[in-house]
């Protein structure tokens, strides 16, 4: 066996490079091997992680800019390791084998030094994944325990690959990733994608099966990953077929909490616990961890937990949308009586509404929803929401998130063609839209529109005030030209726009937008008060 491998790190770690994986098709996949010198007596677990991004490309060369910043904010990352081979998004291998596990590292068909067709997240991929756990539980220094851990595409895939149950695979830890392959691609449409604009069969087979997803799992969703990947975290807690299943809330950008202690002790109890079978407490852990957010609070150090998602001390509450006596736009925490309307340039111009101050503390924590009654001069429209929240000295409170390193409470899109909700998935705080039709607008008639809005966590203290911002187009604050960390311009909604003028040509998307308030057509947002 070691004449094919390399003994690393004072004779610690066997490292094996290229090993062949043969697919039912005859297709040889590549795999590169990690695991503790001790394993050729004491057979361990293994973590596996399978995709396309290069299963040797060094993190610190592959994406530098992303490397620079956890090095350098990060100083005792990882405090064992050479972190010579770390690649990005998925586990340490020093770490992992010192602690007593192997890490398998596939590319996946098509990738890297895989031969074959690149067709991400396909069920042809999805068969190659089942078969190498099953193909790795086999040798004979695995135990025949199999966990999967990673973040973004190495989450995403876990969703699909345990939906065809894998016999070996135990446990899963899924990182930030997205479950629904027409959700997360409909913001950032690429070539064949925006051939695809309505929710078909390609999407559905690279998508969960939540019915079939029925292995232990433990999903840490980012509250600050707006338009990229909590929706996936947390719809897999909330309708996976697992009876032990829990959901962690994390802050920070979308790579550094996986590589954190806190995110690292996190992952180690509850891998443990079902791929070494320790008892450890983790049986006893509560479904829902959340890190209390409060403004200007970067510190994140009060832990809590929570019996379920949404959490049980929710009051659904109606915030109101309305135009006053003097024509100013407001929130109101009563129904509004009398109509109204307030319109908006799509190109040019924004609606936001404030509240007044808030009398007391409030906590918002959990899914969030928006019913619009809306018309456009032309026969559609995109509707993009922002929550948004002010101290009393007119300071917004954003937060580091995964996408931009100013991220607001929340955001919510529609196109309003698409705005047929799906009745049996729907709930009234997450419209689920069905995506099988498209229904033009008549232009200037006004329709009954519910927009998603993603989860949010926040403690606001007396003298907060709340802002819903309604526009056309993506969201945006002025340009951060003191930017060092990242390698785009971040303006508030990160780097995934809905720009493309493909799918948004200005006859049809650059009109002018009514909002209708008050009495039948009260528009309002509803917010997921948590009562004390």
């Amino acid at each position: 066996m070691r004449s094919n491998a390399d003994i690393k790190n004072g004779d610690r770690l066997i490292i094996e490079r290229d090993v062949a994986i043969t697919m039912d098709d005859g297709i040889v996949l590549r795999g590169d091997i990690f695991r503790p010198v001790s394993s050729d007596e004491t057979p361990c677990p293994v973590l596996v992680t399978s995709g396309p991004y290069g299963k040797g490309v060094p993190w610190r060369e592959g994406y530098s800019t992303q490397w620079k910043f956890m090095t350098t904010k990060h100083r005792n990352l990882l405090s064992g390791s050479s972190k010579e081979y770390m690649v990005w998004e998925v586990p340490d291998p020093e770490i992992w084998c010192g602690w007593g596990y192997a890490c398998f590292r596939i590319d996946s068909r098509g990738s890297g030094r895989s031969p074959g067709h690149l067709d991400i997240l396909s069920p042809r991929e999805m068969r190659d994944f089942h078969d190498c756990i099953e193909w790795v539980a086999d040798r004979p220094w695995c135990t025949g325990s199999v966990g999967l851990s990673g973040i973004s595409y190495y989450a995403a895939s876990q969703w699909l690959v345990a939906s065809l149950q894998p016999p070996h695979l135990k446990a899963m830890v899924a990182w930030e990733g997205f479950a629904d392959f027409y959700q997360q691609n409909r913001a950032n449409p690429g070539q064949d994608i925006s051939k695809r604009p309505l929710d078909d069969d390609h999407y559905r087979h690279r998508s969960a099966v939540w019915d079939k997803v029925e292995v232990p799992f433990l999903s840490c969703a980012n509250l600050a990953g707006h338009g990229l990947h909590p929706r996936g975290n947390f719809e897999a807690f909330m309708n996976a077929s697992s009876k032990q299943k829990w959901l962690s809330c994390h802050p920070g950008r979308h790579e550094e909490w996986y590589y954190l202690d806190q995110g690292m002790d996190l992952q180690k109890q509850f891998l443990d616990h079902f791929l070494k079978g320790e008892d450890n407490g983790w049986e006893s852990t509560p479904p829902v961890t959340l890190r209390e957010r409060r403004p200007f609070d970067d510190q994140f150090a009060v832990v809590r937990h929570e019996a379920s998602w949404p959490l049980p001390n929710t009051k659904w509450t109606k915030i109101f949308l309305s135009v006053d006596d003097l024509q100013a736009s407001t929130l109101s925490w009563r129904s509004i009586g009398k109509q109204s309307s307030a319109d908006f340039d799509v190109l040019t111009e924004v609606l936001t509404f404030h509240s007044a101050p808030l009398q007391q503390e409030l906590e918002i924590t959990g899914p969030m929803a928006a019913k619009l009654f809306a018309a456009s001069s032309t026969s559609d429209m995109d509707l993009f929401l922002t929550l948004q929240t002010f101290s009393p000295d007119g300071r917004e409170v954003d937060f580091e998130g995964t996408v931009d390193p100013r991220t607001p409470l929340s955001q919510g899109w529609l196109r309003a063609s698409h705005r047929k909700l799906d009745k049996q998935k729907s709930l009234p705080y997450r419209p689920y839209l069905a995506h099988d039709e498209q229904q033009p607008l008549e232009p200037a008639k006004a329709y009954e529109l519910d927009i998603e809005v993603l989860p949010t966590h926040i403690i606001l203290p007396k003298g907060f005030t709340l802002a819903l911002q309604i526009a056309g187009k993506d969201f945006e604050r002025p340009a951060q030209h003191t930017q060092t960390e990242i390698s785009w311009t971040a303006r508030g909604s990160g780097p995934f726009l809905h720009t493309s003028p493909n799918d948004r040509p200005t006859d049809t998307f650059g009109g002018r937008t009514t909002i209708f308030l008050g009495g039948e057509t009260g528009s309002y947002l509803l917010l997921p008060i948590i009562s004390r």
